[in-house]
């Protein structure tokens, strides 16, 4: 377990510090979340869950495209985000509820 203040130092732990799950926000010091997932999704033991204040589309779609297995808005209940990384660890993706149509849409397409 690690927590990371900065984009650089969220890569190191990430290929550092084996772990099942990275909770990662959008906004952070030195770049932003997008760029860390750029960065640790080669690591294929790793599931990504996108946690922020950002509820927008552009950021729910970005992630998905980047490979997150979920994200989940911080309006969201303690219980919610335990259930969002235990399914994340157990290779399930999980994405805020605010943003099932466009999931729903994204899975149709693919």
């Amino acid at each position: 377990m690690g927590e990371a203040t900065s984009c650089a130092e969220a890569i190191r732990l990430a290929n550092d510090v084996p772990a099942d799950v990275l909770l990662l926000d959008v906004s952070m010091p030195g770049g932003d979340g997008f760029e860390v997932l750029r960065h640790v999704r080669s690591i294929p033991t790793l599931a990504v869950v996108m946690y922020s204040m950002h509820d927008r589309d552009h950021y729910f779609r970005r992630a998905r495209e980047l490979g997150a297995s979920g994200y989940l808005t911080k309006q969201a209940s303690s219980e919610q985000l335990v259930n969002v990384i235990e399914a994340a660890s157990r290779g399930e993706s999980h994405w805020s509820s605010s943003f099932d149509d466009l999931r729903k849409e994204s899975e149709q397409r693919c």
